[in-house]
């Protein structure tokens, strides 16, 4: 019996799309509730137009730093089952690659919970690890997506529309961020001593989490729950 049958033969494995779900809600959670909370070091509130996501983790700053580290922690292992669970249902060597990256990429999210902003190197290795692994899972998911078998489509392909939408939200991101002095080793916390009204490469930042939760509940409302088993 390989690894497929054997996840799928594992009960709580059968309901993937819930443990995603789940992850999302808490990754939404974790957010929001510490950007209304949150007062800068100028004193200024939160914006998605100026602040980076990983500002709302920031201790010593952010009043609610552990709501929102605790929570990336939360959601990384949420995502755990959800990426075997998928993997296993589409089947085949582009949803075995997507396996192993969802997986690295769900670490690389409880890591950057782990390290906060005050430990900026080892948060940026997370981060980075993160934005470059999701884009890579889900574009090999999707690409799973697209070729499951007439006869056998565990997941509705017309998930792969959120699909498109979160890759071109990666790529857009990481292009960006190439562009800037120093790409990602090049930010250090003094460029937040001068924020600008609107922050292009933060609002991208906040688009890759838009359209990433997005595609965990249009996979998990796409995915069919009776499908016949392979032979």
């Amino acid at each position: 019996m390989n690894w497929i049958e054997r996840v799928r033969d594992f009960p709580p494995l059968r309901r993937f799309h819930l443990f995603g779900m789940a992850g999302s809600l808490v990754l939404l959670a974790c957010t929001i509730v510490p950007m209304a909370a949150y007062t800068g070091r100028a004193g200024e509130v939160y914006s998605p137009w100026n602040h980076f996501i990983s500002e709302l983790g920031e201790i010593g700053v952010s009043r609610l730093a552990i709501v929102f580290n605790i929570g990336l922690i939360a959601a990384g292992v949420l995502y755990v089952p959800f990426v075997l669970g998928l993997g296993a249902a589409l089947g085949g060597w582009w949803a075995a690659a997507g396996t192993v990256g969802g997986l690295v990429s769900a670490v690389s999210v409880a890591g950057v919970g782990v390290f906060p902003m005050n430990h900026l190197p080892p948060h940026i290795a997370a981060a980075m690890t993160f934005f470059r692994t999701g884009l890579v899972t889900i574009l090999l998911f999707g690409v799973a997506i697209q070729l499951q078998r007439a006869d056998r489509r565990p997941v509705d392909r017309r998930s792969n529309i959120a699909g498109i939408a979160a890759v071109l939200a990666y790529a857009v991101f990481l292009f960006v961020l190439r562009l800037q002095p120093g790409g990602a080793s090049g930010f250090h916390a003094g460029l937040l001593a001068v924020r600008p009204a609107v922050w292009p490469l933060a609002i991208l930042e906040w688009s890759i989490l838009a359209t990433m939760v997005a595609w965990f509940f249009v996979v998990a409302a796409c995915r069919r729950s009776t499908v016949p088993k392979t032979p």
